[in-house]
């Protein structure tokens, strides 16, 4: 990558399946190549290159959709349509890979076009319309959520950016899951984010694997714990206690109307996935956590 000489590929729209190429290549030589991501970088006019193709590509598919939505789309148009698909797929892959390189994650995750994008792309799309982008979409974004810089983006929003990751979560599809987990797993480091999580701690009695994941992100959080009211704050601190307690009751947690079939699955995943995780996160906090009041200095 050495003498590379990005192609104008703005001027290329017309010509899909020559972008789809160039983009997945250069999304093979950035993938596990530092020194090729930092080439890239300093190509004149390679980033604003890339979003400028990310926008017109995000509107065509965009009006594709909506022309879809309201009946107009013939079976002969079908290809390109997925071809405009294909670019944005490859393109938010590259995007991933050079956000991996801190010198240019920082800036990609300042930059309020390219998170902007991103956003308004997880938005319009769901994983069960095209998995492969909403993954690549959400990955770039996980490595984005990396860099806690004062200027991010990505932490600006962060809070719409969990509400958009709450589909992931509660959806069918683990590599969905798992990349949304990871997403979190770099915001959780915020107390907003750790409040939301709790908020939303109430899915457990019908998805332990989803309860689970929940337990690793605040497990990640409370990494270097030394009081829970100081992590959690008091009330959620309270709150979890009560919540992890319940559900690691059995008689509580797997007390739901399902037939023998369904409750013998619940226990299953509640058994080996949920109350391992769970009874580690309970241990830390009660062993960081008192009841006990101090009293207040008196004055004098």
């Amino acid at each position: 990558m050495k003498d590379l000489k990005l192609i104008d590929l703005a001027n290329s729209i017309s010509q899909s399946d020559l972008v789809v190429r160039i983009v997945f290549i250069l999304g093979n030589l950035t993938a596990k190549n530092n020194q090729a991501r930092e080439q890239f970088s300093k190509e004149k006019g390679s980033i604003p290159t890339l979003l400028s193709l990310f926008r017109t590509f995000y509107q065509l598919d965009l009006q594709s959709e909506k022309r879809a939505g309201e009946g107009d789309q013939q079976p002969q148009v079908q290809r390109p349509l997925a071809q405009v698909e294909d670019v944005l797929v490859k393109l938010t892959r590259l995007l991933a890979n050079l956000a991996i390189h801190p010198g240019i994650g920082p800036a990609l995750a300042a930059n309020r076009h390219v998170v902007g994008l991103l956003l308004a792309t997880l938005e319009y799309k769901s994983i069960d319309d095209c998995e492969e982008l909403v993954i690549n979409t959400t990955a770039t974004i996980n490595n984005l959520s990396y860099y806690r810089v004062k200027n991010s983006i990505i932490q600006d929003q962060k809070l719409y950016i969990a509400e958009l990751l709450i589909k992931l979560l509660v959806s069918k599809n683990m590599d969905g899951i798992l990349e949304a987990v990871r997403v979190f797993g770099n915001l959780s480091q915020d107390h907003d984010i750790c409040d939301f999580i709790v908020q939303k701690n109430d899915f457990g009695p019908t998805d332990w694997q989803l309860a689970c994941l929940v337990c690793k992100t605040l497990w990640n959080f409370s990494e270097n714990i030394t009081n829970a009211s100081s992590c959690f704050g008091d009330e959620d601190t309270n709150t979890l206690l009560v919540v992890l307690l319940s559900f690691l009751d059995e008689e509580l947690a797997l007390d739901g109307s399902f037939d023998q079939d369904l409750k013998n699955y619940h226990k299953l995943h509640w058994e080996t996935e949920f109350k391992p995780v769970a009874q580690q996160l309970l241990n830390r906090i009660q062993s960081h956590h008192t009841f006990l009041e101090p009293l207040p200095i008196p004055s004098f």
